[in-house]
This record gives structure tokens, C-alpha cells and sequence, in this order.
């Protein structure tokens, strides 16, 4: 479908279209624990398909010279359209409803009139959005099959085996093409069908889009010889279950325990972590530029470039350091679920997803300055995230719901702008400073400056320093006998001093602000750096952590 430009006369169209996705998340997460790597990815290219087959179809049925895609990502598109009676969007809708009636994903598809002339941007971005709020709560309304009876099974589009044989396909392909005979099935090991249309990987034909076909973590020769006593016995346990098993070789996906086992043998800590991030208010941000269709198609893409190209480079090219000085790969350690439009949602060993999150926001703030500067958008948007850790073994539906969870709480904050770890909400700036202090605590502890029971210490510390800190901003003077046994507190024993000096100036920096600039620091920041150099630290650790009660009785704040 031809896409709209900059200057585009928009006089030949009368229609401006919305279809959006919805039920993604548990679309993608409903599925067994045992070999998810291997189903995730196919369903979420399922996901992508939807609106790309969609948009063929519309274009197919109202005709090439009478569609022109605005926009197309992260499960909706935005299409202007010139439709000269309502039956033929009727049918349109139809042909959807057919599709979905008895699945658990939806693609509803909303129209509002439009006039080049007489209708802002704005006022035609915020009617769509209403109209497509209405159109979800009322889907099916004019399509009686969708509420005949049927069988559970009929509820999804393909079996566990299919979609890992089609998982597997995306590794082997980089291209597609479009059938010209539609299969019967909606979902093969190398096809998927859908309003008429059929779209096949393969060898040859069109290329795949950029985020799609390699960014999975996979095992190479190298990989699987530094581990190959995990690998003999995650090959000795599928051949118990799989008599046909053929072992792990290079090309494969890496599943979930793997990437947990990757995390322990650098900190101790058998883990991973689910990290979802959603960019701030963007309907709203959308909305408030008025009179300027150019300038909501280039923060559309602009945010769209950042998720689907930025994000999977940083992915693809990017390196973190965690329990030694030799710098390990992203795309060794994180499963990408899916990126696009303004979300992302990530899998991998806890120790890279930390350090993932805080490089992509960084880049995600240095990119999006630049791009709204280019545009004429004076706000730049913000993301707000969270990062959910749980065993690796963990239900998959769950990691879903607890992540989407986190994210709210982070987005319920003031300005928003937050992460969720740990259960707590940190700004980003906060979330920087927690990282700095676990790595300095880390780095104390591994050369044997101090013992791990300063962990407990910092972790208690932020009952006594949060009153400190209110105390300076209610009467902007600090006192100095409490600062100091909140610091001997911290210190614990001696030899703990070494190295501490650096973290103490955390806290009398904050103190400071609080006394003359009237700031508050958040306290939570230090629970969650003792939380985080806690499970970086485990490795180090021969013997159960044992706290001295007479030191934290003798000298709490």
C-alpha cells in the first residue's frame, strides 16, 4: 500500500481507518512453560502478520488508487481511505469478525468520516481513538457466529507443534511470499492465512522485516563448548523425554533455564527477568498536535524506528560487564518478545535485563530529543517501565500478568517517567543512581574490602535516612550527631570502611539537597541497590548470609 508523505494531498479521501489489536499480551503468554522459547516468537510474528495481511486485504478490496497506509505497528495501523458506502466497510468488518470469532485475539477495525479541509489532526486522531473505545466494547455485535457454540480447542489457531515448527522456520528464513492459492489453515509450520490471503516463509521472494527473523538468542560452536557440561545435561534430559531427540546445536533457540543457568554462573543468582516498557501518554501527546498531520506521522515513525530498528541494534550489537571484567553479549542472554510501535517486551538471564533497561532508555531519550527537535514537537515523550524477576521454571502466563502489573505501578507515579523493580518505583535518574551504588557494593564485597552484611545494613538504612531527609527539608538544617551514626550504622564492622566513601556521598549529597534546594531524594533507591548487589554477589557467598543483631540494635537510626 502506498504510504502517506510529507505534502501529501489528502482531498481524495473520505475515510480514515483504525484497526488495533487487542488481547496481545495473553494471545502471546498463553501457552505451556516446557519449551516457551520456542512458541513465544511465532506468535508474536502472528501478531504482526495480522495487521500486515489486514492492510492487504483492505487495499485489495477497495482498490490501490483508493487506500494510503499513515501508519502500521506494533499491532495497529492507521489507513485514509475514500470508501463510497458504508456496506462495503460492513464487509470489511465482517471478513474480520469470521477470522476471530473464536480466538482469543481480536483486530477491531473503526472508521470516522474525514475532510482534508475541515477536520485538524487532532480532532480526527482523538474521534478515531473514541470511536475505536466504542467499537471494542461492542465487537461481534452484528455477527451472530461468533456466539454459536463451539469446542475449547477451537479457541486457538494452532497446536504447541505448529508453532514451534513455525518458530523454527523464521531461524531458517529470511523471506515470504504471498500464496496464490489461500491454504485451509490459518497457521502451518510455514504459512499463515488469513481474509483470504495466504503469506509463506521461505528462501526466496520479498525479505522479511528488519525485527523479525534473527534477533533470538541462539546457541553457536563457542557457546556450546564454554558450557558444555550444562549442555550434555540438558541433552541427556530431552533424550529421556524425546527418544528422536538429536541434541542442542548451533542455530538452536536458548530456553528460559538456560538463560537463568548464564545469570548464576555470573553472580549465583539462577534467575531471569521479564522487562516490559511502554512509552508515556502518547494518545494524549498525539492528540495535542494540532493542525499537523506531518508532525503525528514523524512521531509515529520516529518511535517505530526507535523500537523496531534502535532497540534490536542495541540488542543485536550491545555488551554488559556482571561478575567479571569480560564483557558479555546481549544477544546471548535476552529473548526479545516483541518491539514495536511505542512497547517492548523482553525475557532474559536478571543480571543483562537490568543492564538492557538502562541502556535503552538512555538511548530511547538521546534518539527521541533529536527526533521531536527535527519535527517541531516541543515535548519529548517518556518511557516508563518495569522489570519482574522470577525463576526460570516460572510460569510463563504469569511472568505476563506480574510484569503488566509492575508497569502499572510505575506509570501510577507522578509525571510517570518511573521504573518498577523489586517492587518499588524508582525515577530513571533513580534507578541510575541504585545501579551505581550496587556496582560500588559489588565491587567492595568481591575484593574482599567488606562483608556482605553491609547489604542488610543499606537495605535498613532508608527508615532512618528518609527521616533525616524530611527533617532537612521541613527546617533546612541537618543534624549532624544523627547523620553520623546513620553512617557508623552503614559502616558495620571496620574493615567495611574501605571503599564505602563513594556511597556515603549518596546519602550526604541527598541530605544536602533536601537542606538547601528543599528536594527530596527517594529513599527507596538504597533498598534496591542492596537488593540488586545482593543477587550480583551470591557467587561470592560460601555460607547462609547471617546478620549481627547486636550491631543493628546497638546502632540503628
Amino acid at each position: 500500500m502506498k504510504e502517506y508523505q510529507k505534502g501529501q494531498d489528502l482531498h481524495p479521501y473520505n475515510v480514515f481507518l483504525c484497526g488495533d489489536v487487542s488481547g496481545i499480551q495473553p494471545f502471546i503468554f498463553n501457552i505451556r512453560s516446557e519449551g516457551a522459547a520456542k512458541t513465544l516468537k511465532a506468535r508474536s510474528f502472528f501478531v504482526g502478520a495480522i495487521t500486515d495481511l489486514c492492510i492487504a486485504r483492505i487495499e485489495e478490496r477497495l482498490g490501490q488508487d483508493q487506500c494510503l497506509l499513515f501508519y502500521n505497528g506494533g499491532g495497529s495501523f492507521y489507513v485514509f481511505c475514500r470508501i463510497s458506502d458504508e456496506a462495503t466497510l460492513q464487509d470489511l468488518r465482517s471478513e474480520i469478525w469470521a477470522a476471530f470469532a473464536r480466538a482469543d485475539i481480536h483486530l477491531c477495525l473503526s472508521a470516522v468520516k474525514f475532510d482534508a479541509d475541515g477536520s485538524s489532526s487532532s480532532e480526527v486522531w482523538k474521534t478515531i481513538h473514541q470511536q475505536a473505545g466504542r467499537d471494542k466494547l461492542r465487537k461481534f455485535d452484528s455477527y451472530a457466529p461468533a456466539f454459536a457454540p463451539f469446542a475449547p480447542s477451537e479457541l486457538d489457531f494452532a497446536d504447541d507443534e505448529t508453532w514451534r515448527k513455525f518458530a523454527k522456520k523464521i531461524i531458517e528464513s529470511n523471506r515470504f511470499q504471498r500464496a496464490k492459492a489461500p491454504r485451509s489453515r490459518r497457521v502451518e509450520s510455514d504459512a499463515i492465512t488469513l481474509f483470504g490471503l495466504t503469506f509463506c516463509l521461505s528462501k526466496e521472494g520479498e525479505g522479511l522485516p528488519e525485527d523479525v527473523n534473527w534477533h533470538l538468542p541462539l546457541w553457536d560452536k563457542k557457546l556450546i563448548e564454554n558450557h558444555r557440561a550444562w549442555v550434555d545435561r540438558l541433552n541427556e534430559e530431552n533424550k529421556d523425554e524425546d527418544g528422536e531427540y538429536r541434541g542442542i546445536a548451533p542455530g538452536h533457540i536458548i530456553e528460559f533455564a538456560t538463560l537463568g543457568y548464564f545469570a548464576e554462573t555470573r553472580t549465583g543468582t539462577d534467575n531471569i527477568a521479564v522487562l516490559k516498557m511502554d512509552v508515556d501518554s502518547l494518545g494524549d501527546l498525539l492528540a495535542q498536535q494540532t493542525g499537523a498531520w506531518p508532525k503525528l506521522k514523524g512521531l509515529s515513525d520516529a518511535l517505530k524506528t526507535f523500537f523496531e530498528r534502535h532497540l534490536y541494534r542495541l540488542w543485536e550489537e550491545g555488551t554488559f560487564k556482571s561478575g567479571g571484567e569480560e564483557a558479555v553479549p546481549f544477544r546471548e542472554n535476552i529473548y526479545p518478545i516483541f518491539a514495536g510501535g511505542d512497547d517492548c517486551l523482553m525475557i532474559g538471564a536478571w543480571d543483562a535485563i537490568f543492564e538492557f533497561a538502562v541502556e535503552v532508555r538512555e538511548k530511547f531519550g538521546a534518539y527521541l530529543r533529536e527526533r521531536c527537535q527535527e519535527i517541531g514537537i516541543a515535548k519529548v515523550p517518556t518511557l516508563s517501565g518495569a522489570i519482574v524477576m522470577v525463576d526460570s521454571k516460572y510460569p510463563v502466563v504469569r511472568m505476563s500478568i506480574l510484569s503488566e502489573e509492575a508497569l502499572k505501578a510505575a506509570k501510577n507515579k507522578p509525571g510517570k517517567n518511573s521504573i518498577s523493580v523489586f517492587g518499588r518505583v524508582l525515577t530513571w535518574q533513580e534507578f541510575s543512581d541504585a545501579r551505581d551504588i550496587a556496582l560500588a557494593l559489588e565491587k567492595i564485597i568481591l575484593n574482599d574490602q567488606g562483608s556482605r552484611r553491609i547489604l542488610q545494613y543499606i537495605r535498613n538504612s532508608h527508615l532512618g535516612f528518609e527521616k533525616l531527609m524530611r527533617q532537612a527539608v521541613e527546617k533546612g538544617t541537618i543534624h549532624n550527631p544523627a547523620v553520623w551514626r546513620l553512617l557508623y550504622y552503614i559502616r558495620g564492622d571496620k574493615k567495611d570502611l574501605a571503599g564505602l566513601e563513594g556511597i556515603v556521598r549518596k546519602y550526604q549529597e541527598a541530605l544536602l539537597k533536601a537542606a538547601i534546594k528543599r528536594e527530596t531524594t527517594n529513599p527507596e533507591l538504597f533498598p534496591v541497590a542492596a537488593r540488586w548487589a545482593e543477587f550480583k554477589t551470591r557467587k561470592k557467598r560460601s555460607k547462609p548470609l547471617k546478620i549481627d543483631k547486636r550491631h543493628e540494635r546497638q546502632n540503628a537510626p
